[in-house]
């Protein structure tokens, strides 16, 4: 299902959704859905285009593990398979982040940053905990802002708190989590290759609904194997068909990177090197 929140900037969404398996008594299951907004642009010197666009990968239900260093994807070439991979510029300086934490649970910011710490151990990326905001991305027409300084929110909220997170319909599956980011077109690699830099990302988290805490294996999936694969879309991972790749749209498995997983991150990360814009 594919929201598109106003903005002032049209923006290009991709839906992913990680589905959860199994329950909790007491406690609602869930669906994470992530949709991705970037700013596409005609070439590299271009403007952001003034359209909007929607792409989806599906939920794969089945696949065979086979922990293929082989099975990652770029959430940048969703539907558009030839486009740029986007990627955070890893010469930028630390890449700041702030939680939300008015309605998140006990243990919340600890798993944030466990994922945030398995993010930055397999790209090379670095980032810095800024503390805590009371921003909830999207919950206004235009944003809202981030503290200066911050790339990434974090945050816990009501669903129709955020326009990432809207009110399920009555017997429709209720979304656990929603992230992406925002990415802008035409930067270059000191060997001239094309990408797209990221330059905000964000993850809305359901504060109705109770995954398990911290990286353990449950039969309903983690909070923090959640929080990778989310964060995974929010620096510029796609779904796959492996099962044994946290990026695989069931989470039902361990908190641990398939080499997949490993694979996609690296190019991601700092080993592809510095952006630049061209001249």
């Amino acid at each position: 299902m594919t929201r598109f929140p106003a903005a002032r900037v049209p923006v290009c969404f991709a839906v992913l959704t990680l589905l959860v398996l199994g329950g909790v008594p007491g406690r609602p299951s869930g669906v994470a859905q992530v949709p991705t907004a970037t700013r596409q642009a005609a070439g590299p010197a271009a403007q952001p285009a003034a359209r909007l666009m929607s792409v989806r990968e599906p939920v794969l239900a089945t696949a065979t593990a086979t922990a293929s260093a082989a099975h990652y994807a770029f959430i940048s070439r969703a539907g558009h398979p030839a486009a740029p991979i986007a990627r955070w510029n890893p010469c930028s300086g630390p890449i700041g982040y702030r939680v939300n934490l008015a309605r998140a649970p006990r243990g919340a910011l600890a798993d944030v940053q466990g994922a945030v710490e398995r993010i930055s151990a397999a790209t090379g990326l670095r980032f810095r905990y800024l503390g805590t905001t009371s921003v909830v991305p999207s919950s206004t027409d235009s944003g809202p802002a981030y503290p200066a300084g911050t790339s990434i929110v974090v945050a816990w909220a009501r669903p129709g708190q955020s326009r990432m997170l809207p009110e399920a319909r009555s017997g429709a599956a209720r979304p656990l989590a929603m992230g992406g980011g925002s990415w802008v077109t035409g930067r270059v690699d000191a060997r001239g290759r094309v990408w797209g830099q990221f330059v905000e990302g964000a993850v809305v988290v359901d504060a109705t609904q109770y995954p398990e805490p911290g990286f353990g294996r449950a039969q309903r999936g983690t909070r923090g194997r959640m929080l990778m694969h989310e964060l995974g879309h929010v620096v510029g991972l796609g779904h796959v068909g492996d099962p044994a790749q946290v990026m695989y749209p069931v989470d039902s498995g361990a908190a641990v990177w398939g080499a997949g997983d490993r694979t996609g991150l690296r190019v991601l990360g700092a080993a592809s090197g510095c952006l630049y814009a061209p001249r």
